[in-house]
């Protein structure tokens, strides 16, 4: 198109390190989800954390 040599590679490295950082991106989101909904608590509730009346 505009005859120059350098074109060509560096739009293929800016679309690799996109493709990367997206790819980064979707995995972390993806891995803080699971922890997230995997998230054991150390100790059994009290009653006051279960709702119950506490009387």
């Amino acid at each position: 198109m505009n005859h120059h040599t350098t074109t060509i590679p560096i739009m293929l490295v800016l679309s690799l390190l996109g493709f990367a950082g997206s790819l980064s991106m979707a995995r972390f989101v993806a891995d803080r989800d699971k922890a997230k909904k995997w998230d054991v608590p150390s100790s059994p509730p009290t009653k006051s954390e279960r709702g119950g009346s506490g009387t």
